[in-house]
């Protein structure tokens, strides 16, 4: 996959990576507002007498209300608040503290404007040198300029803006911003944010800036350490002329020096257009497993002066060293092989330098008691999307039954089982038609020099679709460097200031693999430049996270080849296209997940050594690869979803990849589908600036992010590969065909009425999905595909519902229930778990007590926010007005009562697609149903079945679960946040996780690794 850029410069991780974590100066630009923690657990708290500091801030509010009126109360009750929880004992005692916030809170009006403005300005300015500063000082370790000198290495590990945090809080101008703008939560800008102005966006980013108060020490701490990761990835190539196999064959070209994992990647995917491509392929593979693995011989990396069999790990002083090998090393002068200690491998290297920043980050740990991890502020702070919800949406590409059908084609394409460093085809890009060899023609004739790339600039973004000027605009704030490691992009950080672009180039002229980095890189600075010199607020500048830098620039990387005439896209190419940023997602999703659970892991072992930490990574490898590529590519136990080099130097990073991967599909999507001009597009969503996720993507393309469209496109794919009609994917958002195969039935119910049912899947325990009222089976399409690459799974449309057929009379639980147990019957099904939603739960319970409700034919139960409180009593006035309300316009009522059902920033499409369903339903149907919903005994029933039984509630109804527990033979509830009565169309992937989840309990199985 397309992931060669290092990392962007306009992110968080770019200041962890050359100033720690420091929050006030790189941050006010790039990390994200967290709520203020409480004082009392916080070491920002202060240390003297709360109960004083207390007083002081009750009075300073009521002198402040006094002086500016009742309609400012809000304003000021907050920001005192919001300096209190970051005022320490340095700053002052507790009269210091009211005289500061009595003199400094300013009214709204023209002063607070211009106090406003003169932030943006002077934040611009300490974040725009310090980071033009950083970049400067790691010239000698990001550029190929000479040889890598001692001093380099110190220079790129010192962070001169370490400091700044704290001067900002010392000299109060912390505290200015943070007394008079809102420091709001995520979960005020998830649901508020969408109607917010750009000025309120600007200003909570401005209070955002200062919500960790990390001392100096520990960002220095955290960027020496990374910072020395960085420098071990940049010196770690292989030489692979030196390679031998068992023959004594050198499979290489002489002087091919290449970076892991990313330079030795790439030399593995360019040989699929080899002929003789295979053995290099196993060869490369070998590689990567000796080196997470740390069998890797210490002589070999970066060194041509020795030859190597990575098979039988041997290693022998090399009769073939060139100078220019020497040279490319470090080495003129290093004189000739040694012969002691040959096969002395590296000495867990790896795992000490990931286990140094993890030492580092986690020392931020107790100024963060609001994400009181490292992991928390990753997910929390710098991407502004919870972490449960980022590993559903890469289980839901992992798990779905997708894989193995494209796995099937690439096989076929191959002619040949898969083997495992086949999660890196790349067969379906148009690039697979050509050789490495004339894709590095093209590219050296071209740029011979980083100057000649940078010429071209103008040319290929009119090509892109760029305006004449335009072209020239962004061009002229780009400067090519050629780049010592693999390649990144560093973007600059005020108006004043280029982008910086830095990629590979040999003496005999940039390779294609430097070329398609150039390309990515090119992305990010076109959205650097148009992001930080041309947006609105210099406080909203970059994008809301490093995913989407890394999506905008997969959309140029995807027409590098387009840019040197050799593509030709069509309709089988946006086919293939689709298929390949599946594949890819799939591959770099796993790598994600596994850099997530090891970061688990390490917070769980924080004593751990590198050793441990090297078996512990490992584990979790394996673990991931048998769950998900295992039972695609057909081989266990496989170590290579460790080999990325971000893992060591990236401070979980990955993720970030397959996040971009998803977020480009979509913008792809959305740019096939405007008016507009490729170009002209980029640079409106380059200009959105640095909102949430949610609400940048719903501006971006009207749509929140999410895997559904590449799992229907690549649907699509296949069936017009195979000659199939695709249909329409987009449908599969809302009650379409999902992307797995379904077989339809229809059984008749104990009435006789038919019933529709779809099944998919195998593997116990079964699961039987039961929908809502007024709604059908569909409703659960984006679980299925997960649920089935483990369990059988049944979806039944209930009788009136879907594809059934209608019951006439009245519509009793019990009936419904009988529906559901006639299908289980049918199918020969036992031991199931029923799912039950709203309505669904009250047929879910009668259903069990239909099969027996003796844990033979059900084994448990799962309800989907619904069943808060079994012993509840209604109100029969407030019942009956309801109803009355339903018979005289049953439509209206059901539409404006259903509405209520979901959160202030849900999706309209899904609100209207609901609660247009549901108002379709049959009136007397409907009403039938509600009565007997309202009338259903479902404690008594719950009793006599005496079945465990799980809950996935949202918090919008209280749960009351010792009334759940009085009833059922055991409870256990999960709780959704920020979201309505429907989690499966809402957040689809957060609520597969915990439905899978739950699902697995029954079955003793905590959905982890399978390895048995």
């Amino acid at each position: 996959m397309p992931d060669l850029a290092r990392r962007p410069s306009i992110t968080a991780e770019r200041c962890l990576r050359f100033a720690g974590v420091a929050a006030a100066l790189v941050a006010l630009l790039f990390s994200a507002a967290i709520t203020a923690p409480a004082r009392a657990a916080s070491p920002q708290a202060p240390a003297a007498d709360t109960a004083a500091f207390d007083a002081a801030a009750a009075a300073a509010v009521t002198a402040l209300v006094e002086r500016y009126g009742e309609a400012e109360r809000s304003r000021i009750e907050s920001g005192v608040a919001q300096v209190l929880a970051y005022w320490r004992p340095e700053d002052g005692d507790a009269d210091a503290f009211r005289a500061f916030v009595e003199a400094e809170l300013l009214p709204r009006g023209d002063t607070l404007d211009l106090t406003f403005q003169r932030f943006e300005f002077a934040l611009e300015r300490i974040g725009g040198y310090m980071t033009s500063l950083n970049r400067d000082l790691r010239r000698g370790v990001d550029l190929e300029i000479g040889p890598l000198l001692p001093l380099d290495r110190r220079l790129g590990a010192w962070s001169p803006d370490a400091h700044v945090a704290d001067d900002l809080f010392a000299s109060k101008i912390a505290f200015v911003a943070l007394l008079n703008f809102p420091d709001t939560s995520l979960e005020t800008k998830l649901a508020e944010g969408m109607g917010w102005s750009r000025r309120q966006w600007a200003e909570t980013r401005l209070a955002g800036s200062f919500t960790d108060r990390v001392p100096a020490a520990v960002n220095q701490a955290a960027g020496a350490a990374l910072s020395a990761a960085d420098s071990y990835i940049s010196g770690y190539n292989v030489f692979l002329h030196h390679l031998l196999d068992d023959d004594g064959s050198r499979l290489f070209p002489p002087g091919l020096r290449l970076i892991s994992h990313w330079g030795l990647r790439d030399e593995l995917k360019a040989r699929y257009a080899d002929p003789e491509g295979l053995a290099r392929q196993r060869m490369i593979a070998q590689v990567f497993e000796r080196i997470v693995s740390q069998q890797i011989p210490a002589l070999v990396i970066d060194d041509p002066r020795y030859d190597w069999n990575p098979y039988t790990n041997t290693v022998t002083p090399s009769p073939e060293v060139s100078p220019g090998e020497l040279a490319a090393a470090g080495l003129e002068d290093a004189g000739a092989a040694s012969t002691a200690n040959l096969g002395a491998r590296e000495p867990d290297e790896r795992y000490r330098h990931w286990l140094d920043v993890f030492q580092a980050l986690r020392l931020a740990d107790p100024y963060s008691p609001d994400n009181p991890t490292f992991v928390d502020r990753r997910f929390n702070e710098n991407r502004e999307i919870p972490e449960s919800q980022v590993e559903a949406l890469f289980v839901s590409v992992l798990s779905s039954p997708l894989g193995a059908r494209v796995g099937e084609l690439i096989a076929q394409r191959l002619g040949r089982p898969l083997e495992p460093f086949d999660i890196w085809y790349v067969g379906f890009k148009p690039r697979g038609a050509y050789s490495e060899a004339e894709l590095d023609a093209v590219t050296k004739q071209r740029y011979p020099s980083a100057d000649a790339f940078a010429a071209d600039l103008p040319r290929i973004l009119t090509d892109l679709g760029f305006a004449a000027e335009r072209a020239r605009f962004v061009a002229d704030h780009v400067v090519v460097e050629p780049s010592r490691g693999a390649g990144h992009a560093f973007g600059a950080a005020r108006r004043d200031d280029d982008a910086h672009l830095r990629t590979r180039v040999g003496p005999d002229g940039m390779d294609y693999k430097g070329y398609n980095i150039a390309v990515h890189e090119l992305g990010h600075n076109v959205e650097q430049v148009f992001g930080v010199t041309e947006i609105d607020h210099t406080l909203l500048q970059g994008v809301p996270n490093t995913a989407f830098t890394e999506a905008l620039a997969f959309t140029f990387q995807n027409r590098d080849l387009e840019l040197l005439g050799l593509a030709a896209p069509g309709a089988e190419a946006r086919d293939l296209a689709a298929l390949d940023t599946f594949w890819s997602t799939r591959e770099i999703a796993g790598v994600a997940l596994t850099d997530m659970r090891v970061w688990r892991w390490l917070y769980a072992h924080p004593e751990a050594t590198p050793a441990e930490l090297r078996v512990a990574v490992l584990d979790v490898a394996r673990g991931v690869w048998n769950d998900y590529f295992a039972p695609v590519l057909g081989m266990r136990d496989s170590e290579l979803l460790c080999v990325y080099s971000h893992m060591i130097d990236g401070a979980m990073y990955t993720p970030d990849y397959p996040l971009g991967h998803l977020i480009a599909f979509q913008v792809e999507r959305f740019f096939d589908s405007s008016e507009q001009s490729f170009g002209a597009e980029f640079e409106r969503l380059a200009k959105l600036g640095r909102m949430t996720p949610d609400a940048w993507m719903r501006q971006a393309v009207g749509a929140p992010l999410s895997s559904a469209p590449l799992l229907a496109a690549s649907e699509e794919a296949l069936g017009h590969l195979a000659g199939e009609s695709g249909g329409d994917g987009a449908a599969m958002l809302l009650g379409g065909a999902p992307a797995v195969a379904f077989e339809d039935g229809t059984v008749p119910s104990a009435d006789g009425v038919p019933i529709h049912y779809r099944a998919a899947g195998a593997g116990a325990p079964a699961v039987v999905l039961i929908h809502c009222w007024g709604c059908d089976g569909t409703y659960w399409n984006l679980q299925i595909p997960a649920l089935a690459r483990r369990h059988r799974v049944v979806a039944v449309d209930l009788a009136g519902h879907g594809a059934s057929g209608s019951r006439q009379g009245e519509q009793t639980m019990e009936g419904y229930g009988a529906d559901v147990a006639a299908v289980v019957e049918h199918l020969g099904l036992d031991g199931v778990v029923l799912v039950g939603h709203s309505m669904g739960g009250y047929v879910m319970l009668a259903a069990a007590e239909a099969l027996g409700g003796n844990g033979v034919r059900v084994q448990g139960m799962v309800v989907v926010d619904t069943l808060q409180n079994v012993e509840q009593e209604y109100d029969p006035a407030a019942i009956e007005a309801y109803v009355g309300a339903l018979r005289n316009n049953f439509p209206g009522t059901v539409k404006a009562a259903m509405s209520q059902y979901f959160p202030p920033d849900a999706d309209p499409a899904i609100v209207e697609e609901v609660t247009g369903d549901m108002a379709e339903t049959d009136p007397a149907a409907g009403i039938s149903a509600f009565e007997h919903i309202i009338s259903f005994d479902a404690a008594g029933t719950l009793d006599r079945l005496r079945l465990p039984l799980r809950a996935i509630n949202g918090t919008r109804v209280p749960t009351d679960e010792a009334a759940e527990r009085r009833h059922a033979a055991s409870f256990e509830v999960t709780y959704m946040d920020d979201v309505g009565h429907w989690p499966m169309l809402e957040t689809p992937d957060a609520f597969g996780s915990n439905l899978l989840a739950a699902v697995d309990a029954f079955a003793g199985d905590d959905g982890g690794s399978s390895d048995e």
